[in-house]
């Protein structure tokens, strides 16, 4: 073989393993989902069958055994473990945050409906949420859901606050973050709109809103529809909504803006 001819092979061999690294990072998994559910209670028996007949499902971690994760790996049911970014659980006595990670406004420790807030500007607490989701990916799920990422946009006493700026920024950090230490994390995002367009939609592959209804007409659903359609069109980011009333319009606007859609309550303890 010529120098000119090996040299066009070396070449074209580059250009091909490029071209397959840019095609892997850009293929969303999320793209060929047509159905899903949310369930953060036990998975029995009757749970796991009912959660077969679904693509994707978005389920409590505490609430699954391995076995089971398995057994619907096996199904090619896509599982994404909930994980609280913002909110500390308090139900949950096994995560256990230092006082010094507690988000306060004004020295006032920040809750959400009897949660205490995590501030995310704190490195320590970054990491502990990070451990948190190198023991999910252990586990074999396909990915997470980031709950409650939204409250640092959304939280009448962080709005009123000089530092909500700060706290946006550090909550694309950590979400550029986790994607840095974890490159095969795939990650849904609760609402959070503003935080998705300074950066986060850079590493998520999908954005849930839940009790999305359209039907009421304001202002404020009006808003929510474009940022949906703004998620998709320009960020290319799988949009979830979730709906518990008024079905045959919501359903109608999530076909026509091609929206993953579900119809059901939202007491995901209960199976629906």
């Amino acid at each position: 073989m010529s120098k000119i001819a090996f040299k066009l092979l070396l070449i074209c061999i580059l250009i091909g393993n490029f071209s397959l690294s840019v095609s892997a990072a850009t293929i969303n998994p999320l793209d060929k989902v047509s159905s899903y559910n949310i369930y953060y209670g036990y998975v029995n028996k009757t749970v796991l069958q009912n959660m077969k007949k679904y693509q994707l499902m978005v389920v409590e971690p505490k609430g699954i055994s391995q076995s089971n994760i398995m057994e619907l790996k096996k199904n090619n049911t896509k599982l994404y473990a909930y994980i609280s970014i913002a909110e500390i659980p308090s139900w949950d006595k096994s995560v256990n945050i230092p006082q010094n990670d507690y988000l306060k406004v004004y020295g006032k420790i920040v809750k959400n409906y009897g949660n205490i807030v995590g501030d995310i500007r704190n490195t320590s607490y970054q990491n502990i949420l990070l451990s948190q989701i190198k023991n999910l990916m252990n586990r074999g799920f396909d990915g997470v859901f980031f709950d409650t990422l939204d409250d640092y946009e959304s939280l009448d006493l962080v709005k009123t606050n000089s530092n909500v700026a700060s706290l946006e920024r550090a909550a694309v950090q950590f979400v550029a973050n986790a994607k840095v230490k974890y490159p095969n994390l795939n990650i849904i995002q609760n609402r959070g709109f503003n935080i998705l367009s300074l950066g986060s939609q850079k590493y998520v592959k999908g954005i849930l809103y839940e009790d999305y209804d359209y039907a009421s007409n304001d202002s404020n659903s009006k808003r929510t529809l474009n940022q949906l359609k703004n998620a998709k069109q320009s960020y290319g980011v799988n949009c979830f909504v979730q709906y518990a009333k008024n079905s045959t319009q919501n359903k109608s606007t999530a076909i026509k803006n091609h929206w993953k859609y579900l119809y059901r309550n939202t007491n995901y303890n209960i199976w629906n």
